[in-house]
Protein backbone atom coordinates (compact mmCIF):
# COMPACT_ATOMS: atom_id res chain seq x y z
CA UNK A 1 0.00 0.00 0.00
CA UNK A 2 2.81 2.40 0.88
CA UNK A 3 4.49 1.64 -2.45
CA UNK A 4 1.27 2.51 -4.31
CA UNK A 5 1.04 5.80 -2.40
CA UNK A 6 4.57 6.70 -3.42
CA UNK A 7 3.84 5.98 -7.07
CA UNK A 8 0.70 8.10 -6.86
CA UNK A 9 2.72 10.98 -5.43
CA UNK A 10 5.28 10.65 -8.23
CA UNK A 11 2.53 10.74 -10.86
CA UNK A 12 0.89 13.78 -9.28
CA UNK A 13 4.25 15.56 -9.09
CA UNK A 14 4.94 14.77 -12.75
CA UNK A 15 1.55 16.12 -13.78
CA UNK A 16 2.21 19.31 -11.79
CA UNK A 17 5.57 19.80 -13.51
CA UNK A 18 3.96 19.43 -16.94
CA UNK A 19 1.21 21.87 -15.98
CA UNK A 20 3.71 24.48 -14.85
CA UNK A 21 5.94 24.11 -17.90
CA UNK A 22 2.96 24.46 -20.22
CA UNK A 23 3.49 21.51 -22.62
CA UNK A 24 2.69 17.88 -22.98
CA UNK A 25 3.90 15.74 -25.85
CA UNK A 26 1.02 14.63 -28.09
CA UNK A 27 0.84 13.27 -31.62
CA UNK A 28 -0.57 16.20 -33.59
CA UNK A 29 0.27 14.65 -36.94
CA UNK A 30 -2.67 13.84 -39.22
CA UNK A 31 -0.36 11.26 -40.83
CA UNK A 32 -0.18 8.51 -38.23
CA UNK A 33 2.40 6.56 -40.23
CA UNK A 34 5.18 8.74 -38.79
CA UNK A 35 6.70 7.33 -35.60
CA UNK A 36 9.49 9.91 -35.52
CA UNK A 37 9.65 13.66 -35.25
CA UNK A 38 10.64 16.01 -38.04
CA UNK A 39 12.35 18.97 -36.43
CA UNK A 40 11.79 22.38 -37.98
CA UNK A 41 13.06 25.22 -35.81
CA UNK A 42 12.14 28.76 -36.76
CA UNK A 43 13.56 32.06 -35.60
CA UNK A 44 15.83 31.80 -32.56
CA UNK A 45 17.32 34.49 -30.30
CA UNK A 46 19.60 34.77 -27.30
CA UNK A 47 17.78 36.05 -24.23
CA UNK A 48 19.72 39.19 -23.35
CA UNK A 49 19.86 38.79 -19.58
CA UNK A 50 20.30 35.01 -19.38
CA UNK A 51 22.13 32.30 -21.28
CA UNK A 52 18.85 30.87 -22.56
CA UNK A 53 17.71 30.65 -26.18
CA UNK A 54 14.21 31.57 -27.32
CA UNK A 55 12.94 29.69 -30.39
CA UNK A 56 9.84 28.43 -32.12
CA UNK A 57 9.40 24.93 -33.46
CA UNK A 58 7.13 23.68 -36.19
CA UNK A 59 7.66 19.94 -36.14
CA UNK A 60 5.04 17.41 -37.15
CA UNK A 61 4.11 16.72 -33.53
CA UNK A 62 5.61 19.48 -31.41
CA UNK A 63 4.84 23.13 -32.10
CA UNK A 64 5.15 26.36 -30.15
CA UNK A 65 7.51 28.83 -28.49
CA UNK A 66 10.18 27.45 -26.17
CA UNK A 67 13.09 28.43 -23.94
CA UNK A 68 16.16 26.20 -23.84
CA UNK A 69 19.72 26.18 -22.59
CA UNK A 70 22.67 26.43 -24.94
CA UNK A 71 23.05 22.67 -24.61
CA UNK A 72 19.54 22.13 -26.01
CA UNK A 73 17.61 21.28 -22.84
CA UNK A 74 14.14 22.79 -23.20
CA UNK A 75 13.20 24.18 -19.80
CA UNK A 76 9.88 25.83 -20.59
CA UNK A 77 7.12 25.81 -23.17
CA UNK A 78 5.97 29.42 -23.42
CA UNK A 79 3.16 28.88 -25.91
CA UNK A 80 1.83 25.59 -27.20
CA UNK A 81 0.45 25.49 -30.75
CA UNK A 82 -1.75 22.87 -32.37
CA UNK A 83 -3.18 22.15 -35.78
CA UNK A 84 -5.23 25.37 -35.83
CA UNK A 85 -2.66 27.93 -34.65
CA UNK A 86 0.99 28.75 -35.18
CA UNK A 87 3.27 31.14 -33.27
CA UNK A 88 6.59 32.26 -34.70
CA UNK A 89 9.05 35.13 -35.24
CA UNK A 90 9.59 35.66 -31.50
CA UNK A 91 11.93 38.42 -30.31
CA UNK A 92 12.99 39.26 -26.72
CA UNK A 93 13.21 42.80 -25.33
CA UNK A 94 16.67 44.18 -24.40
CA UNK A 95 15.98 43.70 -20.68
CA UNK A 96 14.70 40.16 -21.25
CA UNK A 97 11.34 40.85 -19.60
CA UNK A 98 9.09 40.84 -22.68
CA UNK A 99 8.72 38.79 -25.85
CA UNK A 100 7.07 39.96 -29.05
CA UNK A 101 5.83 37.35 -31.51
CA UNK A 102 3.45 36.70 -34.39
CA UNK A 103 0.56 34.28 -34.11
CA UNK A 104 -2.31 33.38 -36.40
CA UNK A 105 -4.94 30.76 -36.97
CA UNK A 106 -4.52 28.87 -40.23
CA UNK A 107 -6.25 30.63 -43.10
CA UNK A 108 -5.74 34.07 -41.54
CA UNK A 109 -2.80 36.45 -41.52
CA UNK A 110 -2.95 37.06 -37.78
CA UNK A 111 -1.22 39.74 -35.78
CA UNK A 112 1.54 40.82 -33.42
CA UNK A 113 1.46 39.88 -29.73
CA UNK A 114 3.52 40.63 -26.63
CA UNK A 115 3.91 38.62 -23.44
CA UNK A 116 6.07 38.34 -20.35
CA UNK A 117 9.22 36.25 -20.74
CA UNK A 118 7.62 33.48 -18.65
CA UNK A 119 4.73 33.17 -21.11
CA UNK A 120 2.14 35.02 -19.04
CA UNK A 121 0.12 38.19 -19.68
CA UNK A 122 -0.29 37.74 -23.44
CA UNK A 123 -1.62 40.86 -25.13
CA UNK A 124 -2.47 41.42 -28.79
CA UNK A 125 -0.91 44.50 -30.36
CA UNK A 126 -2.17 44.44 -33.96
CA UNK A 127 -5.34 43.10 -35.53
CA UNK A 128 -5.47 42.58 -39.28
CA UNK A 129 -6.75 40.00 -41.73
CA UNK A 130 -5.41 41.90 -44.74
CA UNK A 131 -1.73 41.79 -43.81
CA UNK A 132 0.78 39.65 -41.97
CA UNK A 133 2.74 41.38 -39.20
CA UNK A 134 5.98 39.54 -38.43
CA UNK A 135 9.75 39.76 -37.89
CA UNK A 136 9.40 41.97 -34.84
CA UNK A 137 12.38 43.61 -33.15
CA UNK A 138 12.58 45.86 -30.10
CA UNK A 139 14.31 49.23 -30.18
CA UNK A 140 17.49 49.43 -28.11
CA UNK A 141 15.65 51.12 -25.23
CA UNK A 142 12.87 48.51 -25.34
CA UNK A 143 10.09 51.08 -25.69
CA UNK A 144 9.23 50.50 -29.34
CA UNK A 145 8.61 47.42 -31.46
CA UNK A 146 9.50 47.50 -35.16
CA UNK A 147 8.04 44.89 -37.51
CA UNK A 148 7.36 44.10 -41.16
CA UNK A 149 3.81 44.29 -42.53
CA UNK A 150 3.31 42.22 -45.69
CA UNK A 151 0.20 42.74 -47.77
CA UNK A 152 0.55 39.34 -49.37
CA UNK A 153 3.32 37.28 -47.70
CA UNK A 154 2.76 34.30 -50.01
CA UNK A 155 2.86 36.33 -53.21
CA UNK A 156 5.09 34.93 -55.96
CA UNK A 157 6.38 36.86 -58.94
CA UNK A 158 5.11 34.12 -61.28
CA UNK A 159 1.49 34.47 -60.18
CA UNK A 160 -0.94 35.02 -63.04
CA UNK A 161 -2.57 37.45 -62.69
CA UNK A 162 0.20 39.20 -60.72
CA UNK A 163 -0.46 39.67 -57.01
CA UNK A 164 0.56 42.58 -54.82
CA UNK A 165 3.61 41.97 -52.64
CA UNK A 166 3.86 45.31 -50.88
CA UNK A 167 5.77 45.57 -47.61
CA UNK A 168 5.90 48.26 -44.96
CA UNK A 169 8.24 48.78 -42.04
CA UNK A 170 6.03 49.56 -39.05
CA UNK A 171 6.62 50.64 -35.46
CA UNK A 172 4.51 50.91 -32.33
CA UNK A 173 5.11 51.58 -28.63
CA UNK A 174 4.97 48.52 -26.39
CA UNK A 175 2.03 50.24 -24.67
CA UNK A 176 -0.01 49.54 -27.78
CA UNK A 177 -0.65 52.85 -29.54
CA UNK A 178 -0.49 52.80 -33.31
CA UNK A 179 1.00 51.16 -35.29
CA UNK A 180 2.78 53.78 -37.40
CA UNK A 181 4.26 53.36 -40.86
CA UNK A 182 7.99 54.11 -40.96
CA UNK A 183 8.40 53.77 -44.72
CA UNK A 184 5.23 55.84 -45.45
CA UNK A 185 5.00 54.25 -48.86
CA UNK A 186 5.11 50.57 -49.78
CA UNK A 187 8.31 48.89 -50.88
CA UNK A 188 8.25 45.90 -53.18
CA UNK A 189 9.27 43.57 -50.41
CA UNK A 190 11.21 43.91 -47.14
CA UNK A 191 12.61 40.60 -46.02
CA UNK A 192 14.67 41.45 -42.95
CA UNK A 193 16.02 44.45 -41.04
CA UNK A 194 18.34 45.43 -38.20
CA UNK A 195 18.33 48.60 -36.10
CA UNK A 196 21.58 50.58 -35.99
CA UNK A 197 22.57 52.39 -32.77
CA UNK A 198 21.14 55.90 -32.68
CA UNK A 199 17.62 54.95 -33.84
CA UNK A 200 17.76 57.01 -37.02
CA UNK A 201 18.92 54.28 -39.40
CA UNK A 202 18.25 50.65 -40.08
CA UNK A 203 19.78 48.06 -42.39
CA UNK A 204 17.26 46.16 -44.48
CA UNK A 205 17.23 43.51 -47.19
CA UNK A 206 14.83 44.83 -49.81
CA UNK A 207 13.61 43.49 -53.13
CA UNK A 208 13.62 46.89 -54.82
CA UNK A 209 12.65 45.69 -58.30
CA UNK A 210 10.22 42.89 -57.52
CA UNK A 211 12.51 40.21 -58.96
CA UNK A 212 13.19 38.40 -55.66
CA UNK A 213 16.78 39.64 -55.68
CA UNK A 214 17.52 41.26 -52.33
CA UNK A 215 19.66 44.33 -51.90
CA UNK A 216 21.16 45.14 -48.50
CA UNK A 217 20.81 48.88 -47.87
CA UNK A 218 20.71 51.44 -45.09
CA UNK A 219 17.44 53.28 -44.62
CA UNK A 220 16.95 56.70 -43.04
CA UNK A 221 13.98 56.36 -40.67
CA UNK A 222 13.61 60.13 -40.27
CA UNK A 223 13.40 61.04 -43.94
CA UNK A 224 12.20 57.54 -44.94
CA UNK A 225 14.55 57.12 -47.85
CA UNK A 226 16.97 54.46 -48.98
CA UNK A 227 20.61 55.40 -48.62
CA UNK A 228 23.85 53.61 -49.47
CA UNK A 229 23.99 49.88 -50.23
CA UNK A 230 25.91 47.58 -47.88
CA UNK A 231 28.66 45.80 -49.82
CA UNK A 232 30.68 43.25 -47.81
CA UNK A 233 34.15 42.55 -49.21
CA UNK A 234 33.83 39.01 -50.61
CA UNK A 235 36.70 39.16 -53.11
CA UNK A 236 38.60 36.47 -51.22
CA UNK A 237 35.89 33.96 -52.13
CA UNK A 238 34.82 34.89 -55.65
CA UNK A 239 35.88 37.05 -58.57
CA UNK A 240 32.53 38.85 -58.70
CA UNK A 241 30.08 38.48 -55.78
CA UNK A 242 27.35 40.24 -57.77
CA UNK A 243 26.87 37.36 -60.20
CA UNK A 244 23.69 35.39 -59.46
CA UNK A 245 22.80 31.72 -59.89
CA UNK A 246 21.41 32.55 -63.33
CA UNK A 247 24.81 34.01 -64.28
CA UNK A 248 23.39 37.53 -64.29
CA UNK A 249 25.42 40.42 -62.89
CA UNK A 250 23.45 42.69 -60.59
CA UNK A 251 24.12 46.15 -59.24
CA UNK A 252 24.50 44.77 -55.73
CA UNK A 253 25.22 41.60 -53.75
CA UNK A 254 22.13 39.46 -53.25
CA UNK A 255 21.82 39.05 -49.46
CA UNK A 256 18.49 37.99 -48.02
CA UNK A 257 19.19 36.66 -44.52
CA UNK A 258 21.30 38.62 -42.04
CA UNK A 259 21.67 39.65 -38.41
CA UNK A 260 23.22 42.83 -37.06
CA UNK A 261 24.98 42.91 -33.70
CA UNK A 262 23.40 45.08 -31.03
CA UNK A 263 26.24 47.61 -31.17
CA UNK A 264 26.14 47.70 -34.98
CA UNK A 265 29.76 46.60 -35.33
CA UNK A 266 29.20 43.25 -37.05
CA UNK A 267 26.98 41.92 -39.78
CA UNK A 268 26.42 38.15 -40.04
CA UNK A 269 24.74 36.84 -43.18
CA UNK A 270 24.29 33.80 -45.39
CA UNK A 271 25.26 34.17 -49.02
CA UNK A 272 25.06 32.06 -52.17
CA UNK A 273 28.53 31.88 -53.70
CA UNK A 274 28.06 31.16 -57.40
CA UNK A 275 31.80 30.88 -57.96
CA UNK A 276 32.43 27.92 -60.28
CA UNK A 277 34.28 25.80 -57.70
CA UNK A 278 31.67 26.28 -55.00
CA UNK A 279 28.73 25.87 -57.34
CA UNK A 280 29.81 22.36 -58.35
CA UNK A 281 28.32 21.21 -55.04
CA UNK A 282 24.96 22.94 -54.64
CA UNK A 283 24.65 21.94 -50.99
CA UNK A 284 27.85 23.86 -50.17
CA UNK A 285 26.99 27.01 -52.10
CA UNK A 286 25.31 28.86 -49.21
CA UNK A 287 27.55 29.56 -46.23
CA UNK A 288 27.72 31.88 -43.21
CA UNK A 289 29.90 35.02 -43.25
CA UNK A 290 30.72 37.82 -40.82
CA UNK A 291 31.58 41.40 -41.81
CA UNK A 292 33.30 44.11 -39.79
CA UNK A 293 31.06 47.12 -40.45
CA UNK A 294 33.96 49.52 -39.93
CA UNK A 295 35.90 48.33 -43.00
CA UNK A 296 33.61 45.75 -44.69
CA UNK A 297 36.28 43.04 -44.28
CA UNK A 298 34.51 39.68 -44.40
CA UNK A 299 35.32 36.20 -43.12
CA UNK A 300 33.69 32.92 -44.08
CA UNK A 301 32.63 31.01 -40.98
CA UNK A 302 31.19 27.69 -42.14
CA UNK A 303 31.62 24.88 -44.62
CA UNK A 304 28.38 22.98 -44.00
CA UNK A 305 25.70 21.53 -46.22
CA UNK A 306 22.51 23.53 -46.64
CA UNK A 307 23.24 26.52 -44.42
CA UNK A 308 20.02 28.44 -43.91
CA UNK A 309 20.23 31.76 -42.11
CA UNK A 310 21.83 33.52 -39.13
CA UNK A 311 19.46 33.74 -36.16
CA UNK A 312 21.24 35.95 -33.63
CA UNK A 313 24.54 37.33 -32.33
CA UNK A 314 25.20 37.31 -28.59
CA UNK A 315 25.46 40.64 -26.79
CA UNK A 316 29.25 40.28 -26.44
CA UNK A 317 29.58 39.53 -30.20
CA UNK A 318 31.37 36.25 -29.45
CA UNK A 319 28.71 33.68 -30.32
CA UNK A 320 26.51 33.24 -33.38
CA UNK A 321 23.31 31.22 -33.59
CA UNK A 322 22.30 30.00 -37.05
CA UNK A 323 20.22 27.39 -38.86
CA UNK A 324 21.46 24.66 -41.20
CA UNK A 325 21.07 21.03 -42.10
CA UNK A 326 17.78 20.51 -43.89
CA UNK A 327 19.22 18.17 -46.47
CA UNK A 328 17.30 17.24 -49.59
CA UNK A 329 17.82 13.52 -48.97
CA UNK A 330 15.82 13.94 -45.75
CA UNK A 331 13.00 15.65 -47.61
CA UNK A 332 13.86 19.01 -46.14
CA UNK A 333 13.84 17.88 -42.51
CA UNK A 334 16.18 17.11 -39.64
CA UNK A 335 15.30 14.27 -37.29
CA UNK A 336 15.16 14.37 -33.51
CA UNK A 337 17.27 14.62 -31.39
CA UNK A 338 19.27 16.79 -33.80
CA UNK A 339 17.93 20.22 -34.64
CA UNK A 340 18.44 22.75 -37.41
CA UNK A 341 20.04 25.13 -34.92
CA UNK A 342 23.81 25.48 -34.69
CA UNK A 343 26.24 27.58 -32.65
CA UNK A 344 29.62 28.91 -33.75
CA UNK A 345 32.07 31.46 -32.35
CA UNK A 346 32.50 34.69 -34.30
CA UNK A 347 36.08 33.65 -35.10
CA UNK A 348 34.84 30.46 -36.79
CA UNK A 349 35.70 28.01 -34.02
CA UNK A 350 33.53 25.90 -31.74
CA UNK A 351 30.99 24.77 -34.34
CA UNK A 352 28.33 22.45 -32.89
CA UNK A 353 24.76 21.37 -33.43
CA UNK A 354 22.20 21.90 -30.67
CA UNK A 355 20.46 18.57 -29.93
CA UNK A 356 17.03 18.97 -28.35
CA UNK A 357 16.15 17.49 -24.96
CA UNK A 358 12.42 17.65 -24.13
CA UNK A 359 12.58 15.62 -20.94
CA UNK A 360 11.77 18.59 -18.71
CA UNK A 361 8.59 19.57 -20.54
CA UNK A 362 7.21 16.43 -22.19
CA UNK A 363 5.38 13.41 -20.79
CA UNK A 364 6.43 11.28 -23.78
CA UNK A 365 9.66 11.76 -25.69
CA UNK A 366 9.90 11.93 -29.48
CA UNK A 367 11.41 8.82 -31.11
CA UNK A 368 14.93 9.29 -32.40
CA UNK A 369 14.95 7.27 -35.63
CA UNK A 370 12.93 7.48 -38.85
CA UNK A 371 10.35 4.82 -39.51
CA UNK A 372 11.30 1.86 -41.69
CA UNK A 373 11.17 2.71 -45.37
CA UNK A 374 11.51 6.47 -44.87
CA UNK A 375 14.47 8.76 -45.48
CA UNK A 376 17.44 8.22 -43.20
Amino acid sequence: MERHKNWLLYLLFGALVLLLTGCSYTDQSPEKKYDYVRIGTGRASFMSTTKLILFNMRGVRFKGLFLMTGAGRIIKCLRKDGDERVSFSASPSPDGKKIAFTSYAFGKNGGLYIMDSDGRNIRRLTITNQYRDSDSSFSHDGKTIYFIRDKNPDCMSSTDPPCSDESYLMKMPVTGEGPYDVTREPLKRIYDFGILPGYNEIIASIDTKGLYDYQLVTMDMVNTRLKAPIIPDLRAYTDDPRVTILNKRQEYIDIKYFRLSTDGKYLVFSWDNTNTKAFKNYSLMTQLYITDMANMKTKKLTNLQYVGSPEDISGDNLTILFSAGRSMKDYGHTYFPKSTLWIISSDGTGLRNIPLDFSAVADQFPPTKPAAGTAK
